[in-house]
């Protein structure tokens, strides 16, 4: 097992990935559906921030707010006050890791009810045409 923040590394050296935020276990699945279909909205936003996918002199995007005081205990979503797609159920609710698609695991609670779709990864291509 390897634990890094730097994605990019990640796909050289993994089959399957698991996308963790504030301690707890967000997404699971395989490196192609992490990068290609994300199904929490950390893991998309850590792609958005991902430097060399951007072109040279572009803006890197950067992951609103700040990161919940892990002194206190955390009942909801870890990631709910930085997501652009949160609601009010996702800081009401304990979010369990669930499957989503075949062999793909998410806990978000938008994700697991339909409620969004996120994107591909618009640079996904980009980074499996340097690998």
């Amino acid at each position: 097992m390897r634990r890094t923040h730097a994605l990019g590394i990640v796909s050289g050296f993994c089959e399957r990935v698991l996308v963790m935020y504030a301690g707890r276990m967000v997404e699971s699945a395989s490196i192609d559906q992490i990068f290609c279909e994300p199904k929490h909205p950390h893991n998309q936003a850590l792609q958005k921030s991902i430097p060399a996918l951007h072109e040279k002199g572009d803006t890197l995007y950067t992951i609103p707010g700040s990161p919940p005081d892990l002194s206190k205990p955390i009942s909801d979503c870890p990631f709910a006050s930085r997501c652009e797609f949160a609601q009010e159920k996702c800081v009401t609710s304990t979010i369990a890791l669930k499957e989503v698609a075949p062999d793909h695991f998410s806990a978000c609670l938008r994700i697991q009810l339909k409620g969004i779709v996120l994107a591909s990864a618009h640079l996904a291509e980009k980074f499996f045409a340097n690998k």
